[in-house]
């Protein structure tokens, strides 16, 4: 008998996946087990649940339904933690930090916490929006040098192109 693999399993990916990391692993596996392409007898079937896989983990909406599915606090018997908790003990791993009754479908890249579909496409690269504003009270002196380097050289051709014309029009030989 076998037993039901997750679709993570079926595109060979792990869960915490970027949706990049899925579309390249899609590909791959589609251009190795297309039916016009694979020997093996099993590869439509195989390629029939590659496609299935992807079009929910493609979708954010439907990999966060599908996520939520299968973490499942009643029907894995772990008891849900108490809602009046403070602090980030009390965040599920599948909640959104700045939206807590919606389902996360990413994580910031600097603190870790769950990011819903809203907030996932609104920073680029994913991040919450306190890792955002942080980010973006920061002084940015790491733009200084390539600006001023920019503006000399700028400066330096302007010079060098204002005397050759005049030079040409002064008639020198």
């Amino acid at each position: 008998m076998q037993t039901a693999r997750s679709l993570y399993e079926i595109l060979q990916v792990d869960p915490r996946a970027e949706p990049e990391v899925l579309e390249a692993a899609f590909r791959r596996l589609a251009r190795k087990y297309h039916p016009d392409v694979s020997d093996t007898d099993d590869a439509a079937e195989r390629m029939k649940e590659l496609n299935a896989a992807y079009e929910v983990l493609g979708d954010p909406a439907r990999r966060a339904a599908y996520d939520g599915q299968l973490v499942d606090p009643a029907a894995a018997g772990v008891a849900e933690p108490d809602p009046e908790e403070e602090g980030p003990a009390a965040q599920t791993a599948l909640g959104c930090r700045q939206h807590p009754d919606a389902v996360a479908v990413a994580t910031c890249g600097q603190c870790g916490a769950g990011l819903c579909e809203q907030c996932f496409v609104r920073f680029q690269p994913p991040s919450c929006l306190t890792c955002a504003l942080a980010w973006a009270r920061r002084p940015h002196r790491r733009l200084l040098l390539p600006t001023l380097w920019f503006f000399i050289v700028l400066g330096v051709m302007v010079y060098l192109l204002a005397n050759s014309t005049s030079l040409v029009t002064r008639g020198s030989p």
